[in-house]
């Protein structure tokens, strides 16, 4: 199984930290900050996020190797912004 967590911090190199708000594997059970980053993190955008640092965010998730970022949309038409490091980003609709 899986390890998750719920805003684990992230460590991707020396310069950036990042705690997406939920991320799939690479979560230990123990405090502090974690090396690396997880293969799926999933990002909750609603009113007042911002864009730019979110962008930032998933360029630098999917540049130090995590599979895929799952942005959750919940302003606007709801929907899932599925982000992969060497694809264009896509969304998926509910029903």
């Amino acid at each position: 199984m899986e390890s998750a967590g719920f805003d684990t911090g992230f460590t991707p190199d020396e310069k950036n930290l990042r705690a997406p708000d939920i991320a799939v594997g690479n979560v230990p059970d123990k405090p502090g900050w974690v090396s690396g980053v997880p293969p799926l993190a999933v990002e909750y955008a609603d009113v007042g996020q911002d864009e730019q640092e979110l962008q930032a965010k998933i360029h630098t998730l999917l540049g130090a190797g995590t599979r895929y970022v799952w942005v959750v949309r919940l302003t606007g038409p709801r929907r899932v912004e599925v982000y992969e490091s060497h694809a264009s980003p896509y969304s998926a609709y509910p029903g």
